[in-house]
């Protein structure tokens, strides 16, 4: 990491939705807090706490009522290259290969290219796919279809997509949720090496303290009742990888855990 706090920059995020046109339900009140550049870091909170709604703001798929959030120094206005969204459902289609499922956003951007010099060929357009393919581990499932996917694998289809544009930040909203518990660890520990190796600034969203833990340079903890307020904020300063029976983990997810006992 680097000493630029301000890289991205919520200040005074609130957000409201409604509910059948009639009641305003507040979503996230308030919320102050930087980013920094190449920072791997977790918004943790229970269900209900907002916290997939702060990442779809800092996305750019939905707007703050109030407060704007920056990325060096310019407003977020809506979805952009620059930022790269992992999903809860694995967002596949269905009809695409996971070659052409990799490539489907390379092909958009392609598309919109203003300069032909912008634009990829077709084996520019393979390679740098297939790149991001050997990155998940699935190169050699290039020509197989969603259907024939495991969860796991359908996951890893979606983070070759989102890396493939190369944005300088990725958003993970609970990735690994609908997975067992062996596979989501292995996950965990491939975005880990994946975050390693790239280097880009990653958010993660989750409701696992122990995943939390394990990838977080920092985790931002939201309150347990809508709207979602800042809790607390906790630094991981132990080495990686991390074991969850190392006595430095066990502190920190006790002290977590006090947190979200109040707030819950």
């Amino acid at each position: 990491m680097n000493n630029n706090s301000n890289f991205i920059d919520c200040q005074n995020i609130s957000k409201s939705f409604e509910q059948k046109g009639e009641i305003i339900v507040p979503v996230l009140q308030d919320l102050n807090f930087c980013v920094e550049e190449r920072e791997l870091l977790v918004i943790l909170g229970p269900g209900q706490s907002g916290k997939s709604t702060l990442l779809r703001l800092i996305a750019g798929l939905e707007k703050p009522d109030a407060g704007r959030i920056l990325m060096r120094g310019s407003s977020i206005t809506g979805p952009g290259a620059d930022r790269g969204l992992v999903f809860q459902n694995y967002m596949l289609f269905p009809w695409l290969s996971v070659l052409g499922n990799v490539a489907a956003g390379l092909n958009i951007r392609n598309r919109r290219a203003a300069h032909s010099a912008e634009r990829l060929n077709a084996a520019q357009l393979r390679d740098k796919a297939m790149h991001y393919l050997s990155m998940v581990g699935l190169a050699d499932f290039a020509s197989y279809h969603p259907h024939q996917l495991s969860g796991g694998m359908k996951q890893r289809v979606g983070i070759a997509r989102a890396y493939a544009l190369e944005p300088e930040v990725m958003l993970f909203d609970e990735p690994f949720g609908q997975l067992d518990a062996q596979t989501r660890l292995n996950l965990e520990l491939e975005t880990e090496r994946i975050w390693q190796n790239n280097k880009c600034t990653m958010i993660f969203v989750t409701n696992n303290i122990d995943e939390a833990i394990l990838l977080a340079d920092r985790i931002i903890i939201l309150d347990g009742k809508l709207p979602g307020r800042l809790a607390s904020i906790h630094n991981v300063p132990f080495p990686r990888p991390r074991d969850n029976m190392d006595v430095h983990f066990l502190r920190l997810r006790e002290e977590i855990t006090a947190v979200q006992k109040i707030y819950i």
